[in-house]
């Protein structure tokens, strides 16, 4: 089993979305800082702009008002003096960079920049929203641009656009355009916004360490569990292959004990029973007791018991002639015994492939698995295979065609436990044609 690794893929998820939020929290701040200067631009340009309007609006209103049709060419139109030198001084000793006035029409009938004066700006759209009635405002300049600026200890400035209004008129007159420098705040709120960035990655650093770092102890405590569990697992495993084995050497030892303890004791007395049964058909007057021929036949039905109760503990071609041979004799006498062809198991390796322990297991597995399959009519087909499975495994298994309660017998589960025991991974596959197929893999 592989570790998942999850310290490294959670460290790497977790760092990308610390980086996304810091970056969205970084735009949202700037750009709700940039909301701020602009709305306290406005506002101080909006009090400076109606100081201004309310010294010069008479002369003003008359000014944008007058001979508007006679004007032909705005261009060669002049500002009288009086009236904007009133207009310069009201904005002295403000924050006022730059102003413009412009009429109704768009067009700029003063300007701090002469060369400005006679203009048409009605492209404009934030003085054509401020011609219908609102005050707009932008930051200037905007972007890369502005952070080069500050780093010049350039101007910045914020742009306003004010709707001119004239008492009894229902639409304004005109539009003041001012300019005003607001580096020193730009500058102060950039402080500001790097200050609170900086504690946001501060904090963003010290959760993205304890979260990874928390994550981490559960990996290493899954860890350490993942070991017990396999530790455990394999002691079970090797309870198990120890219990099958002292149970194989138990059914070895009886089995050897019947064969060559009681097998050959009933042998004697049968062979010593003929020998009187010959000696008294030669003497005819010896009085007749009971049939030397039963007694004979009884010895070797015994006999015949005793051996094959020794074969089902523990087949001595096991261990004389290999796994190959113990499971082709096995299929022969299964078939044999219930007139059912079984034909010859398909093995595709080595005895010596084999581990000794599987041995017996794959040999009990097979002899019990056919037992009770041959013991039910319903059985036309069956096969027994033990190869090699992907890799270096082993596998074992048995297909039979069948129906009826034949395929659904418990107890052949139960035979394949003994195969799970001994570390294999079990499985149990049917059609609906009544194939059956039980397959048990080992991983050597």
């Amino acid at each position: 089993m592989r570790s998942f690794a999850l310290t490294r893929r959670y460290a790497f998820v977790s760092l990308v979305g610390v980086l996304i939020t810091a970056v969205v929290l970084a735009i949202l701040y700037h750009s709700r800082s940039i909301r701020t200067i602009i709305e306290l631009g406005e506002r101080n340009n909006v009090t400076v702009a109606t100081l201004a309007l309310n010294a010069v609006l008479p002369g003003l209103e008359d000014y944008l008002l007058a001979d508007e049709d006679a004007l032909g060419n705005r261009a060669q139109d002049h500002s009288p003096q009086e009236l904007f030198g009133l207009v310069r001084q009201s904005l002295r000793d403000t924050p006022v960079d730059r102003l413009k006035i412009h009429d109704r029409d768009g067009i700029v009938r003063y300007s701090t920049e002469e060369r400005d004066i006679g203009t048409s700006e009605r492209e404009n759209p934030r003085l054509q929203a401020a011609l219908g009635g609102d005050t707009r405002s932008a930051l200037f300049p905007a972007g890369a641009r502005r952070a080069l600026q500050l780093l010049r200890g350039e101007e910045v400035l914020i742009e306003t656009y004010l709707p001119i209004w004239a008492p009894g008129n229902p639409q304004p007159i005109g539009v003041f355009e001012l300019y005003t420098d607001v580096a020193p705040i730009v500058r102060a709120m950039t402080r500001n916004e790097l200050l609170v960035l900086g504690a946001i990655a501060g904090i963003m650093i010290v959760l993205y360490t304890l979260l990874v770092y928390v994550v981490l102890r559960s990996e290493r405590i899954i860890t350490r569990q993942r070991e017990v569990i396999l530790e455990r697992n394999q002691t079970l495993q090797t309870l198990s292959e120890r219990m099958l084995a002292a149970e194989e050497d138990e059914r070895r030892r009886v089995a050897r004990e019947l064969h060559e303890e009681i097998a050959q004791t009933l042998s004697a007395i049968k062979t010593k029973t003929e020998a009187a049964a010959r000696a008294a058909a030669l003497r005819p007057c010896i009085e007749k007791g009971p049939p030397n021929d039963e007694i004979v036949v009884l010895l070797q039905g015994a006999i015949r018991d005793v051996r094959s109760l020794a074969m089902d503990l523990r087949p001595s071609t096991l261990d004389d002639f290999g796994l190959s041979a113990s499971l082709g004799q096995l299929c022969r006498e299964a078939g044999q015994g219930v007139g059912l062809p079984i034909s010859a198991p398909e093995i595709a390796v080595r005895d010596q492939d084999v581990p000794e322990p599987l041995r017996a297991v794959i040999f009990r597995v097979v002899q019990q698995t056919l037992k009770h399959l041959v013991a039910c009519q319903r059985v036309r087909d069956l096969h027994v295979y033990l190869d090699q499975a992907q890799g270096q495994g082993l596998r074992l298994a048995v297909a039979v065609n069948a129906s009826g309660d034949c395929i659904d017998d418990p107890r052949i589960s139960e035979v394949w436990d003994r195969a799970v025991l001994s570390g294999a991974a079990y499985r149990e596959t049917r059609s609906a044609a009544g194939n059956l197929r039980y397959e048990a893999t080992w991983s050597l």
